[in-house]
């Protein structure tokens, strides 16, 4: 519904802190006079028209929650069809919880759920993004409705892409669907509110893939950069830089001349620390597989496992016994991060002035490659 100003109350816009702002005067009960600025987001130049026009969302928005925080029932926002929430004398006051309360609430509570690389991702998202949005709006729980869902991805829309709103809307459904069945302890929702929204359509990512002629010039520069085996045996096989980084040597049989995927090794952080996490349990069935080990990808292996060894006599008690079992560690024993495999494929790409591509998109590059070095 349209929120109309109540009496004496009015709403500027002005330039503020490198933005344009609204400004709204409103009055208590006891006709005392407070000022609420709502920040748009939007920057100064260019962009006053388009604020502008965001006056009535701002209103509709607003108005009910400074007119609770000054006790006053707004009676607009009472709809007709209350099929969101329950009615008010099911939710009691001493009951009530703000949205941002129950999302955090509901992180803790659903630790166990996931697993910890998961979860981490979840803090990430909710932490740095879909909680700040609803503390700012000050909604309750029971207050939640589509609009107000909606708009947090119209605001995201403007920073990230459609691919990671419905991320966020992922999280976002999950979490208010406990409290849609959770009849006992949140009894807000007869309908999950995030179920009633507009969301992007999904966007297929094109890879940028590196062309033979491109992965010839790629592995010309590499040379002894610890970058050779892994990006030999990523292009070759198409692994996933958490399954190379979690690769160990119980996965590589050279009687057999197979190499098995079992695990993945991953950057998250727990308990505010960021650490590399390697999980047992892959995504899902498909990424359990096997390869041939070819005659080219052996000695690669193989002259790897004799670096290790020739590092653990070379550096002693100095050496990181606590990953001798994986493939790809560096000269003190210590296990690849693979935000910084990925980093460091990066810069060699930018230093030796080639196409700089995702260390992610050398998969789609698998069969060009192995024609280009294996020919």
């Amino acid at each position: 519904m349209t929120a109309n100003l109540p009496e004496n109350w009015t709403i500027n816009l002005a330039p503020k802190n490198g933005t344009w702002q609204f400004y709204i005067y409103y009055y208590d009960l006891e006709k005392k006079r407070h000022q609420k600025w709502i920040d748009t987001k939007l920057k100064i130049r260019s962009n006053k028209r388009l604020a502008i026009l965001m006056e009535q969302d701002i209103l509709d928005e607003w108005i009910p929650i400074l007119m609770k925080k000054i006790g006053t029932i707004y009676e607009d926002r009472i709809e007709s069809e209350n099929i969101y929430n329950f009615t008010p004398a099911i939710v009691q006051a001493n009951s009530r919880i703000l949205v941002a309360e129950y999302l955090n609430i509901w992180l803790v509570e659903n630790k166990i759920r996931y697993q910890v690389t998961t979860y981490s991702e979840y803090c990430r998202v909710f932490e740095k993004t879909i909680v700040p949005f609803f503390e700012q709006m000050g909604l309750y729980l029971d207050e939640l409705k589509p609009k107000h869902i909606q708009d947090f991805y119209n605001f995201q829309m403007k920073k990230v892409s459609g691919n990671t709103v419905l991320r966020f809307h992922s999280y976002l459904h999950k979490a208010l669907q406990d409290a849609a069945n959770d009849d006992e302890n949140y009894p807000y929702f007869l309908i999950n509110p995030a179920s009633k929204t507009k969301r992007p359509q999904h966007q297929k990512y094109i890879s940028d893939v590196y062309s033979k002629e491109d992965m010839a010039k790629l592995f010309s520069v590499i040379g002894q950069d610890f970058l050779f085996p892994v990006i030999l045996m990523d292009s070759t096989y198409g692994m996933r830089r958490s399954e190379l980084m979690g690769l160990k040597w119980d996965a590589v049989d050279f009687h057999r001349k197979t190499l098995t995927i079992k695990q993945a090794a991953v950057r998250c952080k727990v308990d505010e620390k960021y650490i590399t996490v390697v999980k047992q349990v892959l995504k899902n069935k498909s990424s359990f597989r096997s390869f041939e080990i070819i005659p080219q990808i052996e000695v690669v292996l193989k002259a790897e496992k004799e670096r290790h060894k020739v590092n653990r006599k070379k550096y002693g008690a100095a050496y990181n016994m606590n990953y001798r079992d994986y493939v790809f560690v560096d000269d003190h024993g210590n296990l690849r991060d693979p935000n910084y495999v990925s980093d460091h494929f990066r810069c060699t790409l930018i230093k030796n002035k080639l196409k700089v591509i995702r260390f992610h998109d050398l998969r789609h590059a698998n069969v060009k490659s192995r024609q280009t070095i294996f020919s």
